[in-house]
């Protein structure tokens, strides 16, 4: 038996407004307390990288040492990796705008070179099998972290150390909001 009714009962209905949650990100306080809780492990240099370019998760684990231009300090950010219904896949960035060039200050080249002296040492290493795919953020093997592997990896570490749950992402608002209260233009912001 079909019925009809004569009105709609959702005329009138008012949706609520779609509101996004605030995001949580480090101050420089806990910024610094990261990296110090980092010093000495393998998640030192990926962090520094990230709170200091602020990469896209993807664009991180996609950098190679070929993006890196040590002599004039510069990281072309040109790939993504990403998980797809193929599998895990090296793409474009996000957007066209994800296709930049970041100049970096000397203590980050400091920390690229030294970075890339135990990249050199792990290829040399005979011990174990190492796979040359010159990723800087990489297994000690040379292989790729897959994107949530890269992310439980990030729980583990600030669960292990007592810091403040934020998600990785928010690592790249984290940067973007210490840029701002340096006095970096947002126009310069947007760009990087």
């Amino acid at each position: 038996v079909i019925r009809k009714i004569s009105n709609n009962p959702c005329t009138g209905t008012v949706l609520p407004k779609n509101s996004k949650p605030k995001v949580e990100i480090y101050d420089l306080e806990e910024i610094q307390k990261m990296l110090d809780a980092a010093k000495g492990t393998d998640m030192y240099f990926p962090l520094l990288l990230e709170i200091s370019v602020g990469f896209r998760r993807g664009e991180l684990l996609a950098l190679t040492w070929d993006d890196i231009d040590l002599e004039n300090g510069i990281i072309h950010i040109r790939r993504n990796y990403v998980r797809t219904t193929q599998g895990m896949i090296t793409k474009q960035p996000k957007s066209a705008a994800g296709i930049r060039d970041v100049h970096i200050g000397e203590n980050l080249i400091d920390a690229c070179k030294l970075a890339y002296a135990r990249y050199q040492d792990d290829k040399e290493d005979t011990t174990q099998k190492f796979y040359d795919t010159r990723l800087v953020v990489r297994q000690k093997n040379g292989k790729p972290y897959r994107p949530d592997s890269w992310t439980q990896k990030w729980e583990r570490f600030v669960k292990y150390h007592n810091l403040k749950h934020i998600k990785f992402h928010a690592l790249r608002h984290s940067y973007t909001s210490v840029m701002l209260q340096a006095g970096i233009s947002p126009k310069v912001m947007q760009e990087r």
